[in-house]
């Protein structure tokens, strides 16, 4: 008979080859909505269930990418990786309200925007708030990515997110697998030094 330390261990052992396999399946979705967005930005169906498809899609792999760097799946590397994205100031001479959404259009066209590089979980944080949503059309009739601002920034800023720049984060992200990962604490048990390779 199994000793109950013996049990515990074994216990832990599947909680952890159980995480590793959780892992293994947002990462192959990340690597289907990669495949799926690059298929959308050469040619995209404009109809309100394939452009709904394609909001899940970028909301949910956002989500995916945000608990891969918050439950360390994936390497330091990747998550320190920078993505690009177009990010314009706007100040509105009337508060953009639940009722008045539609205003945001007014802000789309002209020529104000400034391409960054931005932190992959300060992109993730702005798309999971995000308030308003806009696929946007490219000249050759593909998605061309997403324009958004989150309730807190809505009266101050919108950003857009090409899809290049979602199909990049989503084959890095499902792709990286640790080989190795090093921690420390300190003598309070709080974790003060961490690595993942």
């Amino acid at each position: 008979m199994q000793s109950a330390s013996a049990r515990s261990v074994t216990f832990l052992t599947g909680l952890l080859i159980r995480a590793m396999i959780e892992s293994h399946y947002y990462k192959s979705d990340l690597l289907k909505y990669a495949d799926s967005f690059e298929l959308r930005s050469e040619r995209q169906l404009w109809r309100e269930d394939s452009l709904a498809k394609a909001e899940k899609q970028f909301f949910v792999g956002m989500f995916f990418v945000r608990k891969m760097i918050e439950s360390v799946k994936v390497t330091d590397a990747c998550k320190k990786t920078t993505h690009a994205v177009s990010r314009k100031k706007i100040s509105p001479s009337m508060k953009i309200t639940d009722f008045m959404r539609h205003d945001l259009m007014d802000y789309l066209d002209d020529e104000s925007w400034n391409e960054e590089k931005v932190a992959v979980l300060q992109i993730c944080d702005k798309v999971i708030h995000t308030w308003v949503n806009l696929p946007s059309r490219d000249d050759g009739s593909g998605l061309a990515g997403f324009i958004l601002t989150t309730d807190k920034y809505r009266n101050s800023e919108i950003w857009f997110v090409p899809t290049k720049t979602i199909v990049e984060i989503f084959r890095q992200f499902g792709n990286s697998y640790p080989r190795s990962t090093e921690s420390k604490r300190d003598v309070h048990g709080n974790i003060k030094y961490y690595r993942s390779e």
